[in-house]
């Protein structure tokens, strides 16, 4: 099935919150109605390699827990990506809670390969901390990566995240990023 990445603007800038923007993008909550074009992205290979696999039905549920987060008022979950021009959509990014560590939280992202190697991963990575940093007072952010994605590895470097060790998540092997508030607070600071 073939998606429509344009999405009317007069709808979708009505029924949803806007969570960030930066010179190009607009983060922002899912609507509903959006359900094809989350399962369509996490559905194609190209953008899957480095993600835990799963299957239609496991990915309605997790759109399904995305939106009750937003009605239940989670500040910090996953929100769509689209362009601030012409409102196409990018992808998913993420700033979630960690259990039971209330200033700590994950960042990371999924972008439509139309959109690769434009600096689209930089800029959303940057708005998510400005965001988390700026607005919800986060103490530290962190990102994991599968060891072979250099590409999220080199994006999470430039907006300051240092690599630490490799941890395991469900029995895998992932590279381990983290930057505290201070860290990203002296590097944006220097002007």
């Amino acid at each position: 099935m073939k998606i429509n990445y344009l999405v009317k603007p007069d709808l979708a800038y009505t029924q949803m919150k806007i969570i960030t923007r930066t010179n190009r993008l607009v983060i922002r909550e899912f609507l509903p109605e959006e359900e094809p074009l989350f399962i369509e992205l996490f559905t194609d290979e190209r953008l899957t390699a480095y993600l835990p696999k799963r299957n239609v039905d496991d990915l309605k549920a997790l759109f399904k827990d995305i939106i009750a987060n937003y009605t239940a008022g989670i500040q910090l979950t996953r929100w769509a990506v689209f362009t601030g021009e012409d409102n196409r959509f990018v992808g998913l990014c993420l700033l979630k809670y960690i259990d039971n560590e209330p200033y700590n939280a994950e960042l990371g992202y999924v972008l439509h390969h139309e959109f690769a190697g434009k600096g689209m991963a930089t800029e959303i990575s940057e708005a998510l901390l400005a965001y988390g940093f700026k607005e919800r007072h986060l103490a530290e952010v962190f990102a994991v990566t599968a060891p072979a994605n250099i590409a999220s590895q080199q994006v999470l470097k430039k907006v300051g995240l240092v690599q630490g060790g490799n941890i395991l998540r469900n029995g895998e092997e992932l590279s381990y990023f983290r930057i505290k508030s201070w860290e990203w607070l002296n590097l944006n600071s220097a002007g």
